[in-house]
């Protein structure tokens, strides 16, 4: 399985940093501009990181990769870690200590800013 990790730019409007993992393996590159392939985004429970997801990851990738009759087509995955999880919270230390984010983990938010950038 391939990785690579990203780093959104903290906006004026979330001023957070996120950080997010995409996962593919080769054979799903063929599908990276087939309009019927998917992207999965996959965020993770409280107290976790992005890269709890990879075990099952890796799992799916290989049961559709030996599925030769399967209708599922996969472009990628990603992972994204909460604002104060993970590495995020790494780069957001310092902003993390402001008591306007005591309350920064609102999925909706931070997910929808990932959702709106243009990582690709």
């Amino acid at each position: 399985m391939l990785e690579r990790s990203f780093t959104l730019p903290r906006t004026v409007e979330y001023p957070l940093h996120i950080i997010a993992k995409r996962y593919w393996i080769p054979s799903f590159e063929a599908n990276s501009e087939n309009p019927a392939a998917k992207t999965l985004i996959v965020l993770h429970s409280t107290s976790y990181h992005k890269e709890t997801w990879e075990p099952t990851l890796e799992d799916l990738f290989e049961l559709i990769v030996s599925q030769s009759n399967t209708e599922v087509l996969i472009r990628d995955a990603w992972a994204i870690d909460c604002p104060n999880h993970g590495e995020s919270a790494v780069l957001n230390k310092q902003a993390l200590k402001d008591p306007q984010f005591t309350n920064c983990v609102c999925g909706s938010k931070w997910s929808g800013d990932f959702l709106t950038s243009s990582l690709n």
